[in-house]
């Protein structure tokens, strides 16, 4: 379904299909003639129709659409033709922008609005909202909690009100959760594939908010190997949903990424700097790239296959006692200097569990090789940080530019 793909990805031809066969209105589809008013009763109607959304499963607005109407002059949901609208493209988008932030508490995290054009009267707007993690939302002008049922939109009752609210405290946790079981068979052994015994390894989990949500519909996001193919060796289904993996030889040790059929990604992989004989090592860059880049990689799949944010990152280093931190050239007086005042000691902890990192929208730059000056790389700053923190130092603070990013 349209709504089920990235706002991005949208194409006019996309659009004109929904005339060409006949698609409803749905729980999360739908059809709007004309943008929304400025009178208050218009404001606050557009604040119930984006609060529904949110509480329910998400969906799609679509603005510039005619609807069928039936014998009394009703509409249908069905759509007759899409037409767009004259007005200025750009102003729109940016007052659908900024009238979603306003008159709902709180504001829905990930919401994407975008026009197309190329229609007989203009432009077509379109507002994706996603099923939100930060909910139950309620509209500001009547102090009320509207959900999504069929095509309409209705007040929560009490006892759904109580749902949403349980609801929205549980998700987190279930990722929570899901971490740990995954982390307790890794290290009990029970992958996919071999991998790297008695050694430090790096596990990224990047889980959207939809696949752990109890309300959300159930998809399965690995259907099709297209959305995850990377330069993997090994990419095959499984049992558990899509395997890609390093290694040919089922004896040989392996990185390897799981993708869930909720669209959680789990990737495990040993960093080749993570020491040799004489003991296992790191570097503060290597390991910045690693997990910036793979967690981009993951996203990027997500986005791919048509998962929606947010999503949780979640970065784990095991077996991580005794890791050293070693210097680079890279940095230069300030690395150096960082070193001399705060020489790094050995880990002592076990594993190290960073704390997860929420992913509100996709970044706008996923795809791109070099992961310096990322969107990506200023979401996970944190982890990098603690990652630094962990032997002694104060930070990896002078590795940033300042927009954040990793430099």
């Amino acid at each position: 379904m349209i709504y089920e793909k990235a706002l991005d990805e949208i194409t006019k031809d996309d659009l004109d299909a929904l005339v060409r066969e006949g698609v409803r209105e749905d729980q999360r589809l739908d059809y709007k003639r004309e943008l929304p008013g400025r009178k208050d009763s218009d404001k606050k109607e557009f604040a119930q129709d984006l609060c529904s959304f949110a509480n329910a499963s998400g969906g799609l607005m679509i603005f510039g659409v005619t609807e069928f109407r039936d014998s009394d002059g009703k509409p249908t949901g069905l759509p007759e033709s899409i037409d767009g609208l004259p007005d200025n493209p750009d102003e729109v988008t940016l007052h659908l922008e900024q009238r979603s932030r306003d008159g709902l508490t709180p504001r829905i995290p990930g919401l994407q609005v975008r026009h197309i054009e190329g229609f007989p009267n203009g432009a077509v707007f379109l507002v994706k909202v996603p099923r939100s993690w930060a909910g139950p939302h309620l509209v500001d002008r009547e102090s009320r909690f509207y959900t999504r049922a069929g095509a309409g939109k209705h007040p929560l009752d009490v006892n759904q009100l109580r749902a949403a609210f349980a609801l929205s405290e549980s998700v987190p946790d279930r990722i929570r959760s899901f971490r740990n079981e995954r982390l307790g068979r890794i290290l009990a052994g029970e992958t996919p594939v071999p991998i790297h015994k008695n050694r430090p390894l790096t596990v990224i989990h990047v889980v959207p908010l939809e696949g752990m949500s109890l309300s959300a519909p159930r998809v399965d996001y690995t259907a099709s190997l297209e959305p995850w193919e990377g330069n993997w060796p090994v990419q095959r289904h499984n049992f558990d949903g899509i395997l890609q993996a390093s290694g040919r030889n089922p004896q040989q040790p392996a990185n390897y990424r799981q993708v869930f059929r909720n669209g959680s990604v789990e990737d495990v992989f040993r960093d080749e700097r993570y020491g040799d004989a004489e003991g296992p090592a790191a570097t503060l860059p290597s390991f910045a790239y690693s997990v910036i880049r793979t967690s981009a990689a993951a996203l990027e799949g997500m986005k791919s296959a048509g998962v929606s944010c947010p999503a949780y990152v979640l970065v784990s280093v095991l077996r991580a006692r005794g890791l050293t931190l070693i210097q680079t050239a890279i940095g230069g007086m300030k690395d150096e200097k960082a070193f001399l005042t705060h020489p790094p000691a050995p880990i002592v902890e076990s594993d190290l569990i960073f704390s997860e990192v929420v992913v509100k929208a996709y970044p706008s730059d996923l795809g791109h090789s070099d992961v310096r000056g990322s969107e990506t790389s200023r979401i996970l700053r944190p982890v990098i940080n603690m990652f630094a923190q962990s032997f002694g130092l104060p930070s990896s603070e002078h590795r940033f530019g300042r927009d954040g990013s990793w430099a």
